[in-house]
């Protein structure tokens, strides 16, 4: 299959919720991403709204349904999670040195970056600037180092290597809810005030890593179906009026063709994307049988009663060079995922709640056949396990993130 990717970048005019769960005291917890059905309800808005492809027509619900749809199947298409400036949680792998240099959320950034210490150092010349260890490419474990404290990595982004501290939810207050939804904003009789969690709107705020507030995730679908590829050109299109030569976007400008609206509460947004997008694909050795995979998004089983957690390698055996593949380290966390989605056309869809591998979970596999690593590395780009249309279940072939020698191993 001739896979196609678009970066695709949102600019949300206003504060965003996508919440999970049930309500925790008086207040509703957010996922900390734009989910990919979110993104997949507002783009089949804004195909229809822009009389791209109609919503009464067999080939729209084929593209933005579910993929129970007759036809599904032939037009494959992933809608991503979306996070916030595009860097996806750090690997679960990660765990910090205490006193070695404090949790990044309360350090001012080094150099815009931590080091990830991924190779074996000398105890006797620690340096306090490389105090996150990651052991998903260290021969011991945590609980074998005895010199120092050690602590889980928490509450951090990662972009080519770098770590940053991810951007904590505001909190809002909102109006009374309705206790037959558990939603805030709908009435109710109760009349008092509950609290939300919320995801920042689009803005400039200065010059930190978080300076510009946006949200991006890679679009990736079949560049052969020649109905995905013209509706994405069409988004491609609308978007170069707004790109400049630093292929930044003058997203206040932004006019109908590049506005969406996300989740229940329709919250507007402009939209862009860039140029064509490829997965990184590490260097191997030939007959290598090493390889290491970290989730930058939830991922699902085929089943969705089976609990992916914890990992084992025959829940994934449909990955190209994973079949056969033996666990030898995993760092790795189990989460639940539920909410709906709203497609134009169609009624309020719950997708009921879902057991998850938490994103960031990592592991080492042997005996894979990295001979298919580029098409593994597709794979990943493109989801694995189930309802990869909503972005679930997306991998890295290790390279930039761990920075793993592949040559010399773990």
């Amino acid at each position: 299959m001739n896979y196609t990717a678009y970066r695709l970048y949102l600019y949300p005019f206003e504060p965003l919720h996508f919440g999970y769960g049930g309500q925790r005291g008086n207040v509703l917890p957010t996922l900390p991403y734009i989910p990919g059905r979110a993104l997949r309800g507002a783009l089949a808005g804004w195909a229809n709204k822009n009389g791209i492809l109609p919503d009464t027509g067999s080939e729209f619900m084929k593209i933005f349904g579910e993929m129970t749809t007759p036809g599904a199947d032939a037009y494959t298409v992933s809608f991503p999670f979306c996070y916030l400036n595009g860097m996806p949680p750090a690997p679960l792998s990660l765990f910090e040195v205490k006193g070695g240099g404090g949790h990044p959320r309360h350090m001012p950034l080094r150099q815009n970056t931590y080091r990830l210490a991924w190779r074996r150092k000398s105890w006797a010349s620690f340096d306090p600037a490389d105090y996150v260890l990651d052991f998903l490419c260290r021969d011991e474990w945590p609980a074998e180092i005895e010199e120092y404290n050690l602590q889980p990595l928490k509450q951090a982004v990662v972009e080519d290597g770098k770590l940053y501290p991810a951007h904590s939810p505001a909190t809002l207050l909102r109006a009374a809810h309705d206790e037959d939804t558990g939603r805030v904003g709908e009435g109710g009789e109760s009349g008092g005030l509950h609290a939300e969690e919320v995801l920042p709107r689009a803005e400039v705020t200065g010059r930190s890593p978080f300076s510009e507030h946006f949200y991006s995730g890679d679009l990736v679908f079949d560049g052969d179906n020649k109905r995905l590829a013209s509706l994405f050109k069409a988004l491609n299109d609308a978007s170069q009026p707004f790109r400049d030569a630093k292929n930044e976007y003058d997203w206040k400008q932004a006019g109908r063709r590049n506005l969406v609206f996300l989740g229940r509460r329709l919250t507007p947004a402009a939209v862009f994307v860039s140029e064509t997008v490829k997965p990184d694909v590490p260097e191997c050795q030939p007959g290598d049988t090493r390889v290491t995979l970290t989730f930058t998004s939830d991922a699902r089983t085929a089943d969705r009663n089976t609990n992916p957690h914890p990992f084992s390698p025959s829940l994934w055996q449909s990955c190209p060079g994973l079949a056969g593949a033996e666990k030898i380290r995993c760092f790795s966390a189990r989460a639940s995922t539920n909410g709906a989605v709203h497609v134009p056309g169609t009624s309020f869809s719950p997708l009921g709640t879902v057991p998850v591998l938490q994103a960031g979970s990592c592991v080492y596999l042997e005996k894979a056949k990295l001979e298919v690593i580029n098409e593994l590395a597709w794979k990943g780009f493109m989801g694995t396990g189930g309802d990869t249309r909503n972005g679930f279940g997306r991998f890295i072939v290790n390279d930039s993130v761990h920075k793993i020698d592949m040559e010399q191993g773990a």
